[in-house]
């Protein structure tokens, strides 16, 4: 595994009658280790990073907030992140606006609507003649 990066270089074989994937194609695969019950998870942007390491801004009742540290686990699928020490499951953290805050500010709550993931911009391909080599499953491009 690459620690900056955390991908892993992997090989996998699978049958392909209908020849759906070519050679040196590129997956995105979710190996699930562990399953992690009654976890605490935040949406990854509640999560800041000081020179003292990672807090939350959490809300009390009196809508003030406090600085909390917190120790983070893994990110999850859909931009939340794990949460293993630090906030309890029922407090409200802050998500947004993080910047404008100090311990003890006074603060308005509002629901946290989380962004519709963004789109993927389309570049335009180049054109290239492929010839497959049936013998070892090969793939030869010739850009024009």
């Amino acid at each position: 595994m690459q620690p900056g990066s955390g991908t892993v270089k992997a090989r996998g074989v699978t049958p392909n009658p209908d020849r759906a994937l070519w050679p040196s194609e590129f997956v995105l695969v979710r190996f699930i280790l562990d399953t992690l019950k009654d976890a605490t998870l935040v949406p990854a942007q509640a999560v800041q990073i000081s020179q003292a390491g990672p807090f939350v801004f959490v809300v009390k009742s009196d809508n003030t907030v406090e600085l909390r540290p917190v120790t983070p686990g893994q990110r999850q699928q859909g931009d939340l992140t794990v949460i293993e020490s630090g906030v309890k499951p029922d407090e409200t953290v802050v998500v947004t606006g993080q910047l404008a805050l100090a311990p003890g500010a006074k603060i308005a709550p509002q629901p946290y609507a989380p962004q519709a993931p963004r789109r993927l911009t389309a570049l335009p391909l180049q054109r290239a003649r492929c010839r497959m080599n049936d013998a070892d499953q090969s793939m030869t491009a010739n850009a024009n």
